[in-house]
This record gives structure tokens, C-alpha cells and sequence, in this order.
């Protein structure tokens, strides 16, 4: 509550206009509902009596129990609108925010963001720089003069069916969406349905191929996951890397068949450009090796546009994928010299 008070009146006015969530929603909210209600139905009660009927227990309630109740259903109205509105402060799926240092805030609650509404093919990403302290909105596909800004609330909606979405827009937020990944009659709803349960499938395998990569590279997973290391699996060849960057190229355009355009395809273009196609490469002969390099720094381009679309061209993000293809073009412009000093050099033994 102290940060509430903190804010300036008009500030506070803003937060009470937002939407709220049902003391359903949440384990807290319930809570809070279940020592509120009673207490409010007991000040009915007595505030329904005359004054001159009233015992000494009434006027004790009031007295001494009615400013903490106003104090209480204040604090639940503020959660009941910080729950509805909140947006995450970190790009991670929800199962990996456990790698995060404790204390990391995870959530917040921005005015102006929790006005927009949610939409399970929005066109704008919220995204927040811990540098400037702020929550920035960034388009992420062209928004025609008129169109609602919208942004989406839940964290695997790219990976759930439309019945999966909406039990969980209810069940968190009390609210249901009609966008055209919802809307059973709209031309596009097979499309998206489709391409979302691929997602899922692709998502799952992909993730327990890049846990054995992870296995590999360092004995700390292997005691996260308490395993000994000889239980750690063998390396794997170029097919199974080939087949990985099939699913993981599939997986990629699946995303972009639910209009998907942010964190998700970085997430996925990170783990194909990171983890699946060097270990490839290595296994490739040089003149092979130049040209996979060469679609890795293709596909690096491509993480550079997704990412300054969604997290802005000053973000700590966007630094890192402009740092990362500078990297590889160096790489495959040194493949390219050597090349040309290898095909000089046998001109001139066979001259």
C-alpha cells in the first residue's frame, strides 16, 4: 500500500479506473474476499439499526474495526486491479524464471499498458527496460490508422488451444476474447488452431533435445537433474542436428502462422542459431561449414528485426543480437578470406 499513497491523486485515480479481477482469480484474492465479506455483511447489519439501537459492540466495530475494513478493501481492490492488469518484467517462459536471482521483481503494474486489451493475436508487445524503468509498447506488425492496440496476457498463448486460452483468461482474469484465434466462425480460426497444437508438439521436443545439449556442455545440469556423469547422453550426430533444426525451423513457422512476432521466435531463432546449427557445423567439412555459417547469419539478420521490433533499438536485447550477428559475419567473412587464400594458393601450385 505505500507505493499506492506514494503516487500522485491523479495517479491513483487512473488505477481505480482499470479493470479488475474476481476474488476467484487468485488463491490471494479469495483470501482477502473471505476476511472481507463477513466483516462488510456485520457493518450492514449495523449500520441498518437506529442509532439509539445499537449495543457496545456495534459501536466498537465501528469505532475500531470499520478503518481497518476500509484499509483491507482498499488493498483488495488495488490486487483485484494489479492481478487483471499486470505484465511480466522478464522475457522467460514461466519454467525458467526459477534461474532468475532471488528477489528479481517478476511483475508490475503499468496504467497506461493495462488499459490495452488482451487479444491472442495482438499487434504490440510490451516490453520492459529495466535501464529506463519503463513498460514500452512496440508494434509488431503494421496497425492501420483506428485499429485497437492490443497485447497479449498470457505467457503460452502460442501454444494453447482456443478452449485451453479461454478456461485460463477466465479463470485468471474473468475475462474472454472474441480475436479471430477464438472467434470459431472466423475464416482463420482453423489455421491458428492448427498451427498452435504444432507449436506445442515441436515446443516440447525441441525443448528436451536442447536439456540433452545442456547435458553435454555442462555436469552442473547433470546434478540439477541428479544424474551421475555417465548417465549423460551421447553427443549427437549431424542427423539428429539436422533433424533438430527441421523441427526447429518448422516450429518457427508454425509462430508466424498464429502471427506470432516477438520474444517467442527469438526465443526459438536463439536456440537454432546458439545451440543446434554450430554444433552442425563442426561437424561439417570446411567448404560445407562456410555455407551452413552463412544461414546461421541469415537467420541472426532475422532475430536483429524481430528484436528491434518488439523490444525497441535502445534495449539491452536488441544490443546483444546486433553483437551476436556482428560475430558471425565476422566468422563468415574470415571463412570467405581463407577460402579465396586457399583457392590462391592452388593456383599457384598448379601454375
Amino acid at each position: 500500500m505505500s507505493a499506492f499513497y506514494a503516487l500522485p491523486e491523479d495517479q491513483q485515480d487512473k488505477i481505480w479506473s482499470l479493470n479488475w479481477a474476481d476474488t476467484t482469480a487468485s488463491p490471494l484474492l479469495g483470501y482477502m474476499g473471505q476476511q472481507i465479506v463477513p466483516k462488510v455483511r456485520v457493518l450492514q447489519c449495523i449500520l441498518s439499526k437506529e442509532a439509539n439501537q445499537r449495543t457496545a459492540e456495534d459501536d466498537f466495530f465501528l469505532a475500531n474495526d470499520v478503518p481497518k475494513l476500509q484499509e483491507a478493501t482498499k488493498m483488495c481492490r488495488i490486487a483485484a486491479r494489479w492481478h487483471a492488469g499486470r505484465y511480466s518484467l522478464v522475457d522467460l517462459p514461466e519454467n525458467e524464471r526459477g534461474q532468475l536471482p532471488p528477489n528479481t521483481p517478476i511483475t508490475g503494474l503499468f496504467v497506461e499498458t493495462a488499459r490495452l486489451r488482451h487479444s491472442c493475436v495482438p499487434n504490440c508487445y510490451a516490453h520492459y527496460n529495466p535501464a529506463t524503468n519503463l513498460m514500452t509498447v512496440h508494434a509488431t506488425k503494421a496497425i492501420t490508422s483506428g485499429d485497437e492496440l492490443t497485447l497479449s496476457t498470457i505467457a503460452s498463448v502460442y501454444y494453447l488451444s482456443a478452449s485451453d486460452r479461454a478456461a485460463e483468461l477466465q479463470a485468471k482474469f474473468g475475462i474472454a476474447c472474441a480475436c479471430e484465434a477464438c472467434d470459431h466462425e472466423h475464416h482463420n480460426f482453423t489455421t491458428h488452431e492448427s498451427a498452435r497444437m504444432l507449436s506445442h508438439t515441436r515446443a516440447i521436443h525441441l525443448e528436451h533435445f536442447c536439456t540433452l545439449l545442456a547435458m553435454l556442455d555442462s555436469s552442473n545440469v547433470c546434478a540439477d537433474l541428479c544424474l551421475k556423469d555417465e548417465d549423460r547422453p551421447d553427443p549427437p550426430d549431424l542427423e539428429d542436428l539436422r533433424d533438430a533444426e527441421n523441427t526447429c525451423l518448422a516450429l518457427i513457422t508454425n509462430l508466424k502462422d498464429t502471427e506470432c512476432d516477438g520474444p517467442e521466435l527469438i526465443r526459438w531463432y536463439n536456440a537454432l542459431i546458439d545451440r543446434i546449427q554450430p554444433r552442425a557445423a563442426d561437424l561439417l567439412g570446411h567448404g560445407e561449414r562456410y555455407t551452413w555459417w552463412r544461414f546461421i547469419s541469415r537467420h541472426a539478420g532475422e532475430c536483429v528485426k524481430i528484436a528491434g521490433r518488439a523490444f525497441g533499438e535502445d534495449s539491452i536485447e536488441y544490443a546483444q543480437v546486433v553483437l551476436r550477428l556482428d560475430r558471425i559475419e565476422g566468422l563468415v567473412k574470415g571463412a570467405e578470406e581463407r577460402a579465396k587464400e586457399l583457392e590462391e594458393s592452388k593456383k599457384k601450385v598448379g601454375g
